[in-house]
């Protein structure tokens, strides 16, 4: 389904744990995603031999420090995940959607004009934000979501691209890394922040 390599992802992210899977059976348009979805995380870490907490399962419950940095995402399309292994000290945020849903007046309710002129497409920008949001911790997450800033895009292939995140005036953005990936019809997110 994906024309990049997983490894090529990782080398750009700068994390060998990182991984992630997509699936239009997790799309928000069934009935059960969010439940389908968990259940298969949890038995995929089961699996690795990681012993996830229910707090992967059940939304809004406490995570344990041993659980992975792990982000989920839905649209209509498709459904995700997208986690790092449980001994990295870095958070992981991901985003999916289907770019026909994000048009230019759609994104430039939540972005500044310069954003939008310099982002490859509305959908890069669009989950390049939301994955940057959901990657910050809650001390430093912005109240809403315009104000998380995107800029320095690098075209590193067709619907590939990297980026630099961060919220407006703020410092903690060192060695934060973005990616946007376009493939299936899908576009992606993701953005590691160090913690």
């Amino acid at each position: 389904m994906f024309e990049v390599p997983l490894k090529d992802i990782r080398h750009h992210l700068g994390d060998e744990s990182f991984y992630f899977e997509v699936s239009e059976d997790w799309a928000s348009r069934h009935e059960n995603h969010r439940r389908s979805i968990r259940h298969h995380l949890f038995n995929h870490l089961s699996d690795l031999g990681w012993s996830p907490s229910r707090g992967v399962l059940e939304p809004g419950s406490e995570r344990l420090a041993s659980d992975p940095p792990l982000s989920l995402s839905h649209c209509p399309a498709a459904g995700g995940f997208a986690y790092l292994s449980p001994e990295s000290n870095t958070h992981v945020g991901f985003d999916v959607e289907d770019p026909d849903r994000v048009t230019v007046e759609v994104v430039a309710r939540i972005s500044r004009d310069e954003e939008v002129q310099m982002a490859p497409d509305p959908a890069s920008l669009w989950v390049a934000k939301e994955a940057t949001y959901k990657a910050l911790p809650k001390e430093i997450q912005p109240l809403v979501i315009g104000q998380i800033e995107i800029h320095n895009w690098l075209t590193l292939g067709h619907n590939f691209y990297t980026f630099t995140g961060g919220v407006f005036g703020s410092q903690h953005f060192r060695n934060a890394q973005g990616l946007v990936l376009g493939s299936g019809g899908l576009k992606m997110g993701f953005f590691l922040f160090p913690a």
